[in-house]
């Protein structure tokens, strides 16, 4: 801006010859005023890197007010320092504006330029991510954290924090994808209504252990929990077809001691029967093969009912009770069969006790 000043010059003097003569002159003073830019404080500028900003920079004019002296024909300078705006490296940098006036007046301004990179972030989502297989949950959540990722790079003036963002959350996202357990849940619940016997069969043990432990760890993948879940299922069946091999084998030589009962098939059913492993046919089997082992013990012959009566009951039948008791083997009618005679016989001896002990005189 320019200041306008008026001064007087004499130029005549003063005396009797004439009036004085005064000439005015005018001459404009320095511009003091400097350039003034617009806008006035540049915002933030956001690119990506190695994408040329040369063009993105020179958003920013000066001017000198319609009273200045103009700017001069440099116009606004940009310093970028060990910016290359050609070929911007990822980071942070401040630009600055300058601008000078015809009357040297100056002017400058700073700018912040952020450079961002999606180098990583392009690089997990170039990665296949394998959903099939997860819980529901997990796979749409890591589905939507893809989606937010690829906008991001689509966006350009993505700040760098925002990229480094995106980036953690898909990571997370696909950490935090969860195995879908719905063959593993069959498989428990298989095992869980299965006899006993199968859960303390010992590869079932082993295996169970193993799919709980994978079902429960963060970074099982599909295919490790469904190679331990069929290997669950498989030592649960196998267990099963196996004792039912061994049903259907004691099974067989119970029919055939019932058949044709011996002592010595006894005794190599019975062994058969204990391996066994289903408690409640092993029970069944057990009660047929106790009622054949009853059968072949020896039997205590019932005493001869034509036997002829005597004076007094003879110990021959008070015999019949020591033999019963002596007989581990004898049925319960034989020994109540015993007692009655030994309460027969304490009625006759009380009967004949004076012809039994007769006194002399």
């Amino acid at each position: 801006m320019r200041v306008i000043a008026a001064v007087a010059v004499v130029v005549g003097g003063i005396g009797l010859v004439g009036p004085q003569l005064v000439a005015h002159q005018a001459y404009a003073d320095a511009d003091t005023t400097a350039p003034v830019f617009t806008p006035a404080k540049p915002e933030k500028l956001v690119a990506r890197a190695g994408r040329s900003i040369v063009d993105a920079v020179r958003t920013v004019a000066a001017n000198d007010g319609a009273d200045g002296t103009g700017v001069n024909s440099d116009g606004v300078v940009i310093d970028a320092k060990n910016l290359d705006l050609a070929n911007p490296k990822p980071g942070t940098y401040t630009i600055t504006y300058r601008a000078v006036d015809n009357a040297n007046n100056k002017a400058e301004v700073t700018r912040e330029v952020e450079v961002t990179t999606t180098e990583k972030l392009e690089a997990k989502l170039a990665e296949p991510m394998v959903l099939d297989g997860y819980s529901p949950h997990t796979r749409a959540e890591a589905i939507s954290k893809q989606v937010i990722a690829r906008a991001v790079v689509a966006d350009e003036t993505s700040p760098q924090a925002v990229i480094d963002k995106a980036l953690q959350e898909l990571q997370q996202a696909i950490d935090d994808l969860r195995v879908d357990h719905t063959d593993y849940d069959k498989a428990k619940q298989e095992l869980a209504a299965a006899p006993a016997y199968v859960a303390a069969d010992k590869d079932v043990a082993a295996a169970a252990t193993e799919a709980d432990r994978l079902a429960n760890l963060k970074a099982t993948t599909t295919p490790e929990l469904t190679k331990a879940t069929k290997a669950l299922t498989t030592a649960i069946a196998t267990a099963i077809q196996e004792d039912q091999a061994r049903q259907k084998t004691a099974t067989q030589a119970v029919d055939a001691l019932e058949a044709k009962p011996d002592l010595a098939l006894l005794a190599t059913t019975q062994a058969v029967v204990d391996t066994v492993k289903d408690n409640a046919v092993k029970a069944a089997l057990q009660r047929r093969v106790d009622a054949i082992r009853t059968a072949l013990r020896p039997q205590q012959p019932p005493q001869a009912a034509a036997a002829p009566k005597t004076a007094a009951h003879t110990p021959k039948q008070t015999h019949s009770v020591a033999a019963a008791l002596a007989d581990t083997g004898a049925n319960l009618w034989l020994l109540g069969g015993a007692g009655t005679a030994l309460i027969g016989g304490a009625i006759g001896l009380w009967r004949h006790r004076n012809k039994l002990f007769k006194r002399e005189k």
